[in-house]
């Protein structure tokens, strides 16, 4: 019998579709737009340049394509590279619209399926009638908007300077904002996701301002803001955006998690109000009310439009149930009498991320906290020394002299920081419970990092970028001996396999590693060393700068279990584009992932 997908259909349905239930068909369509939200390739197109068919609710039968290649060719539609409001690139129409067009029961299917449409990005041109079509088919469902404000070109001369007969771009942005906020606004008791970026503050300032009229978001659950404009350092400017607004009424009942980079508002609107109850968990008379967040990221907030110490300690503390907290050149404003005494609880913190701080405001920072259940921290400091900050995190854990009513009133949550390992009379460290440590910049004196490692006993995951940290972070994962690359004498290395059995090496748990800035003889070593002392590396992802030779990436293959060649970041590009043999560096690098795996992003 031959294969079914071979055999023509008859009477015009195909046999293995007919047997496909609605249900299951639903289902499908589901799966897919759900993976198409995860790909950046897929993006709103305008779908009314198909001659065969145009997408608009009709219960007519759309017309058959005689042509094949023209039914093809429709369904991708190449931008012109000529335009300077449209990106180099073939833009492929979103799944919900290839679907559509299948045939009238796919049609219709996916019609009758709210789900399918709420996913909005205005990516199309004024007056965005894609959007607000699929914004009508989406029915009651909430919505997840994402609206980017692109910083438009330069000029041939690269200047900025604006030709006197043609349009401003930043007027053209600010006025593409207002019209999409025109569009969107309506619906803002269906907003689930609310996610911005903008190239300047005024046209974030546009966007609050409309905000702070909207009226309440009872279902926002995600609320990102990005402003690319460089804000300052210790005093905001433009002065004239500085006072913050109160968005959303203040009402912000479902939120979950809050990004924030170079944008602020009126920081109370994160604080939820006592109300009045006869509840035993009250607080001074008041029912204790805590709010959903469970991740809040605040990056680049100029020193005096940050929260208070008493303003961030009321957010972060009447969220008890926080996971993830990132902070990027941002945070609480410590006030000159603060002492180390007062303690932030966060007794379900699991995920810190520190970025762009100076040393001590982030010993401040880390002596503030009180994190019983860290278990992944990621570090991108400044080019300054951090050995004192390093000193801080391997320093016992220090307790709150007490509890306060509103973490006491949440049930299930322990406050118990981590036990020592059996055998390990040390009091647990802020590194004790680490699972995942990632080092993207952190220089400190050599001695810190065997300070670290010895704390970081569970690690399994660890991420470094050794452009930007001392060697002893790679060299002791090769010889708990060696200190500096003098050390490692030809003896050593080819006695590696005999030195890690004689001498344990640190990170016992490593299971999981990722690098960048190193050469393939160290990688090698790396590998021999893990391997020797029986407790081998099962996956490593290395930056596809590094200089691996292919005999190289051969013993890394057949010697670990996983290798992948990844980018890591644009911070390792740039630090080899700087080296003074960044071309000799670059051209070994291109050549190292042509012969072999292709460069992946890597999920750090």
């Amino acid at each position: 019998m031959p294969d079914p997908k071979y055999i023509p259909p008859r009477d015009g349905q195909c046999l293995i579709e007919k047997l496909i239930p609605d249900d299951i068909l639903s289902y499908i369509f589901r799966l897919g737009a759900e993976a198409q939200v995860h790909d950046d390739e897929w993006f709103i197109e305008e779908d009314d340049g198909d001659e065969a068919f145009e997408d608009v609710d009709t219960e007519e039968e759309p017309e058959a394509v005689e042509d094949e290649d023209e039914a093809q060719g429709n369904l991708f539609q190449e931008y012109d590279a000529t335009d300077p409001n449209e990106n180099n690139s073939i833009w492929t129409l979103p799944f919900q619209v290839r679907v559509a067009r299948v045939c009238r029961r796919w049609r219709q299917t996916s019609l009758n399926l709210p789900l399918l449409w709420t996913c909005i990005t205005f990516y199309e041109q004024p007056p965005f009638e894609d959007s607000r079509l699929w914004i009508e088919r989406s029915k009651d469902c909430p919505l997840d908007l994402t609206i980017n404000i692109p910083a438009y070109p330069k000029t041939e001369d690269d200047s900025d300077a604006v030709d006197e007969y043609s349009p401003d771009p930043r007027k053209e942005g600010l006025q593409r904002l207002r019209q999409i906020l025109d569009v969107a606004s309506p619906h803002v008791g269906r907003w689930k996701t609310f996610d911005l970026s903008v190239t300047t503050w005024e046209q974030m300032n546009c966007a609050l301002t409309r905000l702070e009229s909207i009226g309440k978001a009872p279902m926002l659950q995600q609320l990102s803001l990005y402003c690319d404009e460089d804000t300052g350092y210790e005093r905001f400017f433009p002065q004239g955006f500085k006072a913050p607004k109160v968005i959303f009424d203040g009402n912000l009942p479902k939120l979950e998690h809050l990004g924030l980079w170079s944008v602020h508002f009126d920081w109370n609107i994160l604080i939820p109000r006592p109300v009045p109850s006869p509840s035993n968990e009250t607080l001074m008379g008041q029912e204790i009310t805590t709010t959903n967040l469970t991740e809040i990221e605040l990056a680049f907030h100029a020193l005096d439009v940050r929260p208070t110490f008493q303003q961030f300690s009321d957010i972060v503390q009447r969220s008890p149930r926080l996971q993830a907290l990132k902070l990027t050149c941002s945070g609480p404003w410590f006030p000159p009498e603060h002492t180390s005494r007062d303690k932030i609880v966060l007794p379900a913190l699991d995920t810190l991320v520190l970025g762009n701080q100076d040393e001590p405001y982030a010993i401040k920072l880390i002596k503030a906290f009180y994190m019983p259940k860290l278990t992944s921290l990621s570090l991108d400091l400044a080019d300054s020394s951090f050995s004192n900050f390093a000193r801080c995190l391997v320093a016992p854990i220090e307790a709150p002299s007490s509890i306060t009513p509103v973490v006491e009133a949440v049930e299930n949550l322990s406050l118990n920081a981590a036990e020592p390992e059996a055998g390990n009379a040390k009091p647990p460290s802020l590194l004790t419970n680490l699972t995942f440590l990632k080092l993207s910049g952190f220089m400190c004196e050599d001695a810190c990092a065997r300070l670290i490692y010895e704390n970081a006993t569970r690690v399994s995951r660890l991420c470094l970028n050794m452009k930007f940290l001392p060697d002893p972070f790679l060299l002791l994962l090769i010889s708990n001996r060696a200190n500096s690359w003098q050390d490692m004498t030809p003896e050593m290395l080819l006695n590696i396999s005999n030195d890690a059995r004689a001498s344990p090496l640190l990170l016992p748990d490593l299971q999981f590693l990722t690098i960048g800035g190193v050469d393939g003889d160290a990688l090698v070593a790396l590998v021999a060393a893990r391997k020797a002392a029986r407790i081998p590396l099962k996956e490593l992802n290395v930056g596809h700068l590094s200089n691996v030779k292919p005999e190289d990436r051969e013993y890394i293959r057949q010697n670990v279990d996983d290798t992948q060649y990844v980018f890591l970041s644009d911070d390792e590009i740039l630090a080899d584009e700087e080296d003074e043999d960044d071309e000799d560096d670059e051209e070994d690098g291109e050549e190292a992932v042509d012969g072999g795996d292709e460069p992946n992003e890597a999920a750090t």
